[in-house]
């Protein structure tokens, strides 16, 4: 069962917003290889459907493969947009970090990237497709810009709405084939470590330090990958995207849809 409230509100006490001296701080604490990839892997596709496209009024759309890969109602699609708005909210790497954002201490996670998490938002047992919990980003090698290539949703000790993902109240998100989509992964025995204004790391099992004794310890918990704004050929919510390997080692990609949506 999850943590006392109590206990929780303890554990993470001042996380605050970050200050972007504080981030300058945590990449002086890494080495360039731990910002970057280990894994190698390669991409068949063409590499203009990788990125979400910039719709009209510079709102971004589902990279096109996701149009043949699912069969999407009205309310999927309108709830899918909910996390590419808020990609688009935090393209910047700095505008997260405003928003109480912390990177990880781990540095680059394989098939994922760099991870910033929300303290607050990975704590309440619940999830809102309009604000991610973790946000994944790329980084340019031996520079200070970075781009968004992923969300994680993270949700409480019970699988949601009852083993299934509905993006509106009556919709199902299901594969072209007719199966249900694959959606929600459990993880058991999860710490989650907040330096306050430096980082919020999230561990699991043995991986934790000290046993947790700095964190706040999950018996259960259960993450959604959202890859909607870099395609995903394992699948839109598939735990890994390898693409994210590839556009690392490649250091070949483009702004977030630089066009500034219409109000």
């Amino acid at each position: 069962m999850l943590l006392p409230a109590l206990l929780l509100s303890a554990a993470f006490a001042g996380a605050g917003s970050f200050e972007p001296a504080d981030f300058e701080a945590w990449t002086s604490s890494l080495t360039e290889e731990d910002l970057h990839t280990k894994t190698f892997s390669t991409y068949a596709g063409r590499p203009a459907d990788i990125f979400a496209p910039c719709g009209p009024g510079g709102r971004l759309e589902l990279p096109k493969p996701y149009l043949s890969d699912y069969r999407f109602s009205k309310q999927d699609l309108a709830a899918l947009q909910k996390t590419l708005d808020a990609a688009r909210r935090y393209a910047n790497i700095e505008d997260a970090a405003k928003d109480g954002y912390l990177p990880s201490a781990l540095g680059f996670v394989p098939s994922v990237g760099l991870e910033m998490a929300h303290p607050d938002l990975v704590r309440d047992g619940d999830y809102d497709f309009a604000h991610p919990d973790v946000l994944s980003y790329l980084r340019k090698t031996e520079t200070e810009e970075y781009r968004l290539v992923g969300m994680i949703f993270i949700s409480g000790p019970s699988r949601p709405l009852r083993r299934r993902v509905d993006f509106g109240e009556y919709s199902r998100l299901i594969t072209r084939g007719g199966a249900p989509a694959s959606t929600w992964g459990r993880d058991d025995d999860v710490c989650i470590v907040v330096e306050p204004a430096r980082s919020a790391t999230i561990y699991y099992g043995a991986d934790a330090p000290r046993g947790c004794k700095d964190g706040a310890r999950f018996d259960r918990m259960y993450r959604l990958y959202a890859w909607t704004v870099v395609y995903n050929p394992l699948g839109l919510f598939a735990g890994k995207n390898t693409v994210v390997d590839w556009l690392d080692h490649a250091q070949n990609f483009p702004p977030l849809c630089p066009k500034r949506p219409k109000p």
